[in-house]
């Protein structure tokens, strides 16, 4: 990485948690649609795929108390 992404990360992992997310709001806003590694088509399929897999068998699921990673634990 280069130091003005360098700094522009430190600077934002200083903020606290409510402005982290909003920033993240904010840059995932500014980007053109269909950026990222999946189309917005692509995404809605595998979406669908997981709930019809969650469905067929709920046993399969990851309670969210275990699925969450939490920093301070």
């Amino acid at each position: 990485m280069n130091q003005d992404f360098d700094s522009i990360l430190a600077a934002a992992l200083s903020l606290s948690d409510t402005q982290r997310a909003l920033l993240i709001d904010e840059l995932a806003e500014s980007l053109p649609p269909d950026t990222g590694p999946f189309s917005g088509e692509e995404m809605l399929a595998e979406l669908m795929r997981r709930k019809e897999e969650v469905e067929k068998d709920p046993s399969i699921g990851i309670p969210w108390s275990e699925f969450r990673w939490d920093e301070g634990a």
